[in-house]
């Protein structure tokens, strides 16, 4: 997981990163029927979770997953991707 990623589910409280946690959990085991999940305009393959004021980017291509950043949704969320 990248330093980015560690230190944001750092200062979260203990429910809303148990929440986040659940939820990368799922989108790691490709159990992701209950999610709230839209693909990226403009991007292939890459989609966002909404958890709450967290959004959940992350690439999934052939089984495999990879969380690209976790983050509260503002104006920078989605740029750079």
């Amino acid at each position: 997981m990248a330093d980015k990623i560690k230190k944001f589910l750092a200062r979260l409280s203990p429910q809303e990163l148990n929440r986040v946690l659940a939820v990368m959990y799922d989108i790691e085991n490709n159990d992701i029927d209950s999610l709230d999940i839209k693909p990226l305009k403009g991007q292939k393959h890459t989609y966002r979770v909404r958890k709450g004021r967290v959004r959940i980017i992350f690439y999934s291509k052939n089984e495999k997953v990879v969380i690209i950043s976790v983050s509260n949704r503002d104006d920078q969320t989605y740029s750079g991707f």
